[in-house]
């Protein structure tokens, strides 16, 4: 086996990161970093929450045209307005917060200042997330905190007669959690305080106001894990039997008569529901385990009816089995981690049967808690990427597919006497492909990508100090995954990666001094077939420019000679009907102009598509390599 010394000096020497430099899209300025959850893309135009130096926190936009990037309106002109965006999923609407001279209000906004307009005064509070809302019959719900501590559900379509308060008063936020769920075309609220799971209320869209659905008072019910699930159309929940603590299953609709108990005659010392930890949703269906009053170790699968909710056992010695956070919708099997009494860790494979259910085993230490499942594992769609633990903490890559119990070697670390620290798989996974970094030096970490099939992993970038716990952000574009990395200068670098070699970019100016280019929480979004970002490349004051780069997609649209002797399109302009002509089945992804996937469809014979429902525009066809093959005009 190659010592690892050299196994870096043959990587280094086949790797070529490659620098993108961004082009200037405004000369506005910004005093500090924008946070991520503090730009966005709505209805193709960009969104920031930035402070100019001369007006404070205000609402900026911009929709990538001749350099267009314009407050929206100073709302504030005293001092910072601080908003917050509540809502982008309502349709040409923008809903968010904001300080006036007269205190806190409701906004919407198209992206113009004309249209920039106040829908309700409420009384002083705050917002405290952004995106906290839930849409339910075209309106935003919202939980407003207000600062006499007293919690309200308010909802808004983006007019102003469309806006305005289910309840001012719902209890005290120092001691309640609440959270919004829609399912069944009903609203639900599900309230928790310290002690209490309280109730769960239904909102009577007839009357506008909120039901007990479970009608518990505090002497009566004491439960501090009720667990919730959405599945289809309904809500799973948790009880606790006041007299000797067992859980049972419930379930509800979102009415009073539709709120039962699921499994009549079963009742378990351990039963937790709520996703992603502790269960998975997977093609339709809640996958969950259980202890019985026995101790016995099974799994559940449930449709949300009683015929459909229904138990297998696992093997014997079976304690639990962990959830992963991964996507596994697109996979044809469940994969899960289960732990058993000697505290040794199994792959666990299930297609919600007990005859398909298998368990492999992995080369895993005991962990004492479900924490390590969420930067240990990386799932493609037929390989589970997983670091194992040896002595003295030092990590081991293997690979394992998911039809056998064969693990692959990907790398051993044990023999590196540096590698005194953790390693780190990212969750991510492109072209059947995982990232993951790992401590070769005391002070840095170096990035790695791997299909655990070559014989070496690639390097990816080296003097990448940021990435002890995991990455300060990323986000998947036109599959590429933008990242944020330190290196050993303490320079922080917007990058870029398809995993695969030589296919790694970091985006910078040429000209750039060695400061810190991008805050630790700055993100990218697209716009109108361009990826935009903040960055002080010159380190003027702390100032933050906002600079673009073209997106994938539409750079390799620009390469692309539309003719394909596979597919064909027609007719086109098209104004609802799509006739799509395959010579062997195959699988198309519809993309629009920004990138985003709009719709994957598998095709086994010539086929019609309706499309009927997209926005006018261009939109492109990529092939299953990624790969623009066409692309029509809807009108």
């Amino acid at each position: 086996m190659k010592t690892i010394l050299l196994l870096i000096i043959a990587i280094l020497l086949s790797s070529n990161i490659l620098a993108i430099e961004p082009e200037l899209y405004s000369e506005q300025k910004f005093v500090d970093d924008i946070r991520f959850w503090q730009f966005i893309e709505h209805n193709n135009m960009g969104y920031l929450i930035g402070d100019d130096g001369e007006n404070g926190k205000e609402l900026w936009t911009f929709n990538g045209k001749n350099g267009h990037l314009e407050m929206l309106k100073d709302i504030n002109p005293n001092g910072d307005s601080n908003p917050i965006i509540i809502s982008s999923n309502i349709k040409g609407k923008l809903i968010f917060s904001a300080l006036d001279t007269l205190g806190l209000g409701i906004w919407s906004t198209n992206g113009t200042k004309e249209e920039t307009i106040l829908l309700m005064r409420i009384r002083k509070g705050q917002f405290e997330t952004f995106e906290s809302s839930i849409v339910h019959n075209n309106k935003a719900f919202f939980e407003i905190q207000y600062d006499n501590d007293i919690v309200g559900i308010g909802y808004s379509d983006g007019t102003v007669e469309g806006t305005g308060m289910i309840s001012d008063s719902i209890g005290s936020k120092s001691n309640l959690e609440t959270t919004l769920y829609e399912f069944n075309n009903k609203l639900v609220i599900v309230m928790r305080d310290r002690l209490y799971y309280r109730e769960i209320l239904a909102l009577d869209d007839e009357r506008q106001v909120f039901i007990s659905l479970t009608n518990e008072t505090r002497e009566l019910y004491k439960n501090k894990d009720r667990e919730v699930a959405v599945v289809g159309d309904k809500l799973l929940f948790t009880r606790v039997i006041k007299d000797n603590g067992y859980k049972e299953l419930w379930i509800t609709d979102g009415t009073t008569k539709g709120t039962e108990r699921l499994l009549n005659d079963k009742v378990f010392s351990y039963l937790r529901v709520t996703p992603p930890k502790y269960s998975s949703l997977f093609k339709g269906k809640l996958y969950f385990t259980t202890s019985n009053v026995d101790n016995s170790g099974a799994l559940w699968v449930s449709d949300g009816t009683r015929e459909g909710t229904k138990q297998f056992k696992l093997n014997d010695t079976t304690l639990w089995a962990g959830f992963l956070p991964n996507d596994q919708s697109k996979y044809e099997k469940l994969i899960l981690i289960s732990k058993d009494s000697i505290g040794d860790y199994n792959l666990m494979r299930t297609d919600g049967t007990e005859y398909g259910t298998n368990f492999y085993d992995l080369n895993l230490l005991t962990y004492s808690n479900y924490s390590f499942l969420d930067y240990r594992f990386a799932l493609t769609k037929d390989r589970i990427f997983y670091m194992s633990n040896i002595p003295k903490k030092k990590r081991v890559l293997w690979m394992q597919y998911y039809y056998d119990d064969v693990k692959q070697l990907v790398v051993d670390y044990s023999e590196h006497d540096i590698a005194e620290s953790s390693a780190v798989l990212d969750t991510t996974t492109i072209n059947e492909r995982c990232l993951y970094n790992v401590r070769l030096d005391p002070k840095m970490y170096s990035l790695f990508t791997t299909d655990g099939v070559d014989n070496e992993p690639t390097f990816v970038l080296e003097d990448s100090v940021s990435f002890s716990g995991g990455l300060y952000y990323s986000k998947l574009i036109d599959n590429m995954m933008y990242f944020i990395m330190t290196d050993h200068s303490s320079m922080q670098k917007l990058c870029r990666t398809d995993m695969k070699r030589r296919g790694t970019d970091i985006i910078q100016m040429d000209d750039a001094p060695l400061t810190r280019q991008v805050g630790n929480n700055s993100g990218v979004i697209e716009v109108n077939g361009y990826v935009y970002f903040l960055a002080n490349y010159y380190n003027i004051h702390d100032h933050y420019n906002l600079y673009r780069i073209k997106s994938p997609i539409m750079s390799n649209v620009e390469r692309e000679v539309f003719k394909s002797s596979e597919v064909a399109v027609y007719p086109n302009p098209v104004s609802d009907k799509v006739f799509i002509e395959i010579v062997k089945p195959t699988t198309i992804t519809l993309v629009d102009m920004n990138g985003k996937s709009i719709r994957v469809i598998e095709l086994d014979t010539p086929s019609e598509i309706d499309i009927s429902e997209l926005s006018e525009g261009v939109y492109f066809i990529l092939d299953e390599t990624g790969k623009a093959i066409s692309k029509f005009v809807k009108e």
